[in-house]
Order: structure tokens, then sequence, then C-alpha cells
């Protein structure tokens, strides 16, 4: 059976190409770590570093609250990883947030959360 995690991830996956954006990766794990989405933003030039929070109905706590220090450092580790592995560390980059509510059928793209 299909998490709700990965039913958001998929979601959201859906939702960059849509937006224009290449996906190069989905579920890039190093180490413990891992980044749900890592894609291209062709507008802005840039490596995208994605966290996918999912929630099957509206909450009051925004999705960027549900990222802790020590998940932020752990995905800033896992994103250096992939940088120095594909000789991209020249490369800008940033951090987003997709907020996917299924209730709501919604998604919240937040650029550079960090």
């Amino acid at each position: 059976m299909r998490t709700i995690g990965k039913i958001g991830e998929n979601l959201a996956k859906a939702f960059l190409e849509n937006q224009g954006y290449q996906v190069w990766e989905q579920n890039y794990r190093f180490e413990r770590g891992e980044i749900d989405i890592i894609a291209w933003d062709p507008e802005e030039q840039c490596i995208v570093f994605c966290e996918v929070k999912t929630f099957q109905k509206p909450s009051f706590q925004q999705g960027y609250e549900r990222i802790s220090p020590q998940q932020r450092r752990q995905i800033e580790k896992v994103a250096r990883f992939f940088l120095f592995e594909r000789d991209l560390v020249s490369v800008p980059a940033r951090f987003d947030l997709i907020e996917v509510i299924l209730e709501l059928q919604q998604i919240n793209h937040y650029k550079a959360i960090w």
C-alpha cells in the first residue's frame, strides 16, 4: 500500500514538472539522509533541493514548521554530497518546501525556505 508521503512526493514531482522544472532525482539518499526531490529550475538557473510535507487535512501548523534544525542539517549534508558527487559545487542551489494537502487537493510551493 502506498503511503501518504509517497503520494505527496509524486504529486509534488508532477507539480514541479508542470511548472517547467526538470526533476533529476526522487528520494536521493546518502548515508542516513534523504532529499525528497532534486530538480533544476530553468527560470532561476539553479538546483532545487525540495522537502515534501504531505498532510491528509489542513493543519494550523505550516509545513516549514515541521522541519527541525536537525532535519535541515541532514538535508544540507545530503545536498553537499550530491553537489560534490556530480561536480556541481559551483552551481547555485536553494532549498524549497512543497506542502501537499490531500483533502483540499492543494499544493503550496515555498521557495528558498532556508
